[in-house]
């Protein structure tokens, strides 16, 4: 019985050993016509205190997007066209869901970034194939469906940062925060049976408009993403999100605070 829990134990510690030793490579594998769909669900939950006022907002979103791959050159540029769908959304409990809904109706957008998931282009069209720059900046918030991957080999453990155009632009531009103090990790924290888990965490601070009044925003997420290494593109993920904000104004003391639950599934 000892000889077999000590070869249990070797087992288990060179498996350990080997995985935080190997080099893995990280990069998104799309093919000529891939049809893949992305689900995403987000919970908004918010309070603001000023004085004797007392206003709270729960918000409910889901989304398809629906991409098509159009083309994949030699060098792993993938040109891809998405279409947004709405399923739900609503307000502290009112369905808003047909109205937005109809905003988006056969539009279109196109993409195109590398296999590291670095968007290289945005464009937002109308059902006409004209561009919209009404929507370049949804456009570029839409894109960021794919984390960006490091461009090395990695081992378990190791960490890489996300650049600040990417998935941070979007929360820094919801709160209008300016010349935002940002910290970004994301960590290759383990791999079974060629599934990574990457841990994500971001902090930024700095100062933000919430309608007219200015506050000082202290931001915080936390969450995991699954990748799938053979097949080169992400399977699942969550992000939670803690926001917290005051004012410096001391005869008009403002205090903000909420969260942000997202989550998305990737199928193909």
């Amino acid at each position: 019985m000892k000889k077999y829990l000590l070869l249990v134990s070797l087992v288990v510690f060179n498996s350990s050993f080997s995985q935080k030793e190997r080099f893995y490579v990280f990069t998104y594998k799309f093919k000529n016509n891939d049809k893949i769909r992305v689900s995403v669900s987000e919970y908004k939950n918010f309070s603001t205190v000023a004085g004797n006022y007392n206003n709270s907002l729960y918000q409910e979103t889901s989304y398809d997007l629906y991409q098509d791959i159009n083309y994949v050159d030699e060098d792993g540029i993938a040109e891809s066209t998405m279409r947004f769908e709405l399923t739900k959304n609503t307000i502290n409990g009112q369905n808003m869901t047909y109205e937005l809904a109809n905003i988006f109706k056969n539009d279109n957008l196109v993409v195109s970034f590398d296999r590291y998931g670095k968007v290289k282009k945005a464009e937002y069209k109308n059902n006409k194939e004209e561009p919209n720059k009404k929507f370049e900046k949804l456009a570029s918030q839409l894109a960021q469906i794919y984390i960006v991957l490091p461009d090395k080999p990695m081992k378990v453990g190791e960490s890489w940062e996300l650049p600040e155009n990417t998935e941070l632009l979007s929360v820094v531009e919801q709160f209008k925060i300016q010349k935002p103090q940002i910290f970004s990790k994301m960590t290759f924290s383990s791999a079974d049976n060629n599934v990574a888990t990457i841990k994500i965490k971001y902090e930024i601070s700095g100062t933000g408009k919430l309608e007219k009044m200015v506050l000082n925003y202290l931001i915080q997420a936390e969450g995991k993403i699954y990748f799938d290494l053979t097949a080169g593109r992400l399977i699942n993920g969550n992000i939670l999100t803690q926001v917290v904000a005051e004012s410096d104004n001391v005869k008009q003391k403002v205090e903000f605070n909420g969260s942000i639950s997202s989550s998305f599934n990737v199928e193909k």
